[in-house]
Order: C-alpha cells, then sequence, then structure tokens
C-alpha cells in the first residue's frame, strides 16, 4: 500500500512540474522590424497567456480589422491588427515594462485579457487600446498619464478609475463601462459627462460616485445635473490625505472608493499615507515625520528636506538655502569669518 501511495505521489509531482512549465508561443522576431510593436518596443506570448510588451518610447498604432467570426465567446468578429492579434483569445494577463511610453490605437482591442500592468513611463493611452477587452477586471491608470483617447477603457469590467493629477486631455467616453462604479479626479482637468457616459448620453447604472477636488469646478457644476448631480462627492487634499465634505478621511483613493475610513485623526491619516507609500518602516517613524511637519521643521528623507508630508509625497523637496554675502555674514555671527559670495 505505501508503495502505490509513494507512486501516485510521485506522479502528481511530475504533473505538476508539466503544469508548471511556461513556454513561448509567439514573439517578435529581431530579424523582421515588422513583427516589432514599436520602434523600439518587442513583445513575447508565453503559455500561462501573458504577453509582455519590453522596450522604450512609443508603440505602433493599429486598427480592428472584421474577422467575420467571433475571436471568442460573448464578443463581435472583431479584432486588432496588431501582431498578437491572432492570438487573442488566448491573452489573460499584459505586462507593459517600464520605459514604454504610450500605448498605440487598438492595440488589445477584443482581447480576452484580465488583467493589464500598466507603468508610469505611460503618457499616453490612444483610442480603443483596450476597448471590448470584455474579460477586463483589473487595470489602474499610469500616475504621468497625460492623454487618454476615444473608447480606450470602454466596455471592459474595471469598476474604478482614479484619474491622476497629469492628465491634460482625452477624447470622448474613455471609461465608459457597464460596470463602472467610481471615478476619481485628483487634478482640475475639465470634466465633461461623455467621460463616462457613451453616445448616446447614457450614463452606466453602476456609476455611484464621481470624487473631486473642491478646486476643480467643471466637477461642481455637475451637481445640478439630473443624472449625476447626486453622485458629485467634494474632495480636499492635506499632505496627501483625501477629506470629503463632511470630513471623513481616507488615506488613499482607494480607501475612499471602497469606504474605508482608517483615519482617526488627520496627523495618523497622514503618518498611513506616508506608510502606504513606503516612506517610513513603522508607525512610530511615520508619526515623527508628522509631528516634525506640525512643529514646522522640514522632514529629512533620504538627505533632503522636504517642508511638509505633500512635498514630500510629490517629490517637492527644500534646495539647500545659498546665502549671500551678508547673510552668510549674519548666521555665522562674524563677519569676518565669510569672505566668498555663494551664488
Amino acid at each position: 500500500m505505501k508503495k502505490i501511495v509513494f507512486i501516485f505521489s510521485l506522479m502528481l509531482c511530475i504533473n505538476a512540474k508539466a503544469d508548471d512549465e511556461i513556454t513561448i508561443v509567439a514573439q517578435s522576431d529581431s530579424n523582421d522590424a515588422s513583427t516589432k510593436c514599436g520602434d523600439n518596443c518587442t513583445w513575447t506570448l508565453y503559455s500561462n497567456g501573458k504577453l509582455e510588451i519590453k522596450g522604450t518610447g512609443d508603440m505602433y498604432n493599429y486598427t480592428a480589422d472584421d474577422t467575420g467570426t467571433p475571436l471568442w465567446e460573448g464578443t463581435h468578429g472583431w479584432q486588432t491588427t496588431a501582431p498578437w492579434g491572432e492570438y487573442s483569445a488566448q491573452i489573460s494577463n499584459i505586462k507593459i515594462n517600464s520605459g514604454i511610453t504610450s500605448i498605440g490605437y487598438y492595440a488589445f482591442y477584443n482581447t480576452a485579457v484580465t488583467s493589464a500592468d500598466i507603468p508610469d513611463t505611460v503618457t499616453s493611452i490612444y483610442g480603443g487600446a483596450f476597448q471590448y477587452a470584455s474579460r477586463l477586471s483589473e487595470a489602474a491608470l499610469p500616475k504621468n498619464l497625460i492623454h487618454i483617447g476615444h473608447a480606450a477603457l470602454a466596455e471592459t469590467l474595471v469598476k474604478s478609475f482614479i484619474v491622476p493629477e497629469s492628465l491634460q486631455s482625452f477624447d470622448t467616453y474613455p471609461f465608459y463601462t457597464q460596470s463602472l462604479e467610481n471615478l476619481v479626479f485628483e487634478g482640475d482637468v475639465d470634466i465633461k459627462k461623455n467621460m463616462f457616459s457613451d453616445s448616446t448620453g447614457y450614463i452606466p447604472q453602476t456609476l455611484s460616485s464621481i470624487y473631486c477636488q473642491a478646486s476643480n469646478t467643471s466637477c461642481q457644476g455637475f451637481k445640478n445635473d439630473e443624472q449625476i448631480g447626486d453622485k458629485i462627492n467634494v474632495y480636499e487634499k492635506q499632505g496627501g490625505v483625501y477629506i470629503l465634505e463632511d470630513g471623513t478621511m481616507f488615506a488613499s483613493p482607494n480607501d475612499m472608493i471602497g469606504g474605508r475610513n482608517v483615519c482617526e485623526n488627520l496627523d495618523t491619516c497622514k503618518a498611513k499615507v506616508l506608510k502606504n507609500k513606503g516612506y517610513c518602516s513603522s508607525d512610530e517613524s511615520c508619526m515623527a515625520m508628522v509631528d516634525l511637519e506640525n512643529a514646522n521643521h522640514p522632514i529629512e528623507y533620504k538627505n533632503k528636506s522636504y517642508a511638509s508630508v505633500d512635498d514630500l509625497l510629490k517629490g517637492k523637496y527644500m534646495p539647500k538655502r545659498i546665502y549671500t554675502l551678508e547673510e552668510a555674514n549674519a548666521v555665522a555671527g562674524d563677519k569676518n569669518r565669510v569672505s566668498i559670495k555663494y551664488r
């Protein structure tokens, strides 16, 4: 009996090893420029469904062609003309490596992808990039995003988008999905209803909240809109903390979206923000940073000084003071000690 159990266990180990083996299904050809996805951009599709994009600079733009038959259950017969188009049904995860600066038109249109990892080096996501990727439920906008195109993320399963402060322009309904629940606008971009509505003006019934800063007048203008007026929530940020009109505080946009109020007061909330960002190793060291700010002392981090928690989070450090001769003499307390004027 023991031998049978041993053999059976050995077979399980062998099978597990075979199942875990990942191979390359297809990839760009280094000797054929037409198979690349950008001037300095290559791609590889693995047997586990991961499509990896590597390189630097912009991806190429593509179109969507009618193949005549659905690519996979529940979709129409259109597919991207990108070199991985024929494998659209096999793509489950997209990993775009740091260095890529844009996602081209229709790059992942109508693929079976469920999650996409987009680096902060991406500043543009062009029209139709993920449109009709109707299984996509996990995708976060890069924090340096400047432009997002027409229907770039339309008809996906993504429930929430945090629109970064860097966004400057957008085309029609980039965020329109039948699953959309929450939008957070971190900047003062001119918001229009067609950001989250389709061409017919239909607002997804799932949409429950739109968060925007108090300074964003275009967002607040929707408070009188019959369709979405009751969905607008206004907030302010202090030291990275999101504070709603009712005084409720949140350490992150994700906490705000999820209604997870994890802050007893502003100081502890700032400390939680610092810890979430990895600027300090413990609650005590995070609170020490906040205490420095409250005492009007600069915060020292990695040999640089910051005036506040918010400046630290935004990377706005205080340059070292450059003294005139008169100021340097006064600081030294001895007019004869300083003879060099620093510039």
